[in-house]
């Protein structure tokens, strides 16, 4: 028998109820972890070293921005491509997201579980 290695993506977004959702399309093709907040985000790009990374924008006060700069100022972890999904799409520039290694910008209120899995894919 063959054990398959899934790809492993990392979802960070602070409402529970969406990344369940997320988690209930990705699961079937990918191994995920999920947390709420930037701290444990770290942790666990550095202990479990995904292959994609899924996050919202805002995080509880925090965004996703702080997380982005350090991942891009190390050599490893910058190149762990990104994607974003946020209710202020239309606020971000193309400079935005080339600046932080953002590889695909989804806009929440627009976007259906599918096309989290569909992003995936690409990237992946």
């Amino acid at each position: 028998m063959s054990i398959i290695n899934k790809s492993k993506i990392l979802l960070i977004d602070d409402d529970m109820w969406q990344s369940d959702i997320y988690i209930n399309v990705l699961k079937n093709n990918y191994e995920i972890k999920s947390t709420q907040n930037l701290n444990n985000a770290i942790k666990l790009i550095e202990s479990w070293s995904p292959q994609l990374i899924i996050a919202d924008v805002l995080l509880s006060g925090e965004t996703i921005f702080t997380l982005l700069n350090e991942l891009q100022s190390d050599v490893y972890l910058g190149k762990i491509p990104v994607v974003i999904i946020t209710n202020i799409a239309d606020r971000l520039s193309e400079i935005d997201l080339k600046a932080y290694g953002i590889n695909d910008l989804l806009d929440k209120s627009k976007i259906t579980p599918q096309d989290i899995l569909a992003a995936a894919r690409r990237i992946l």
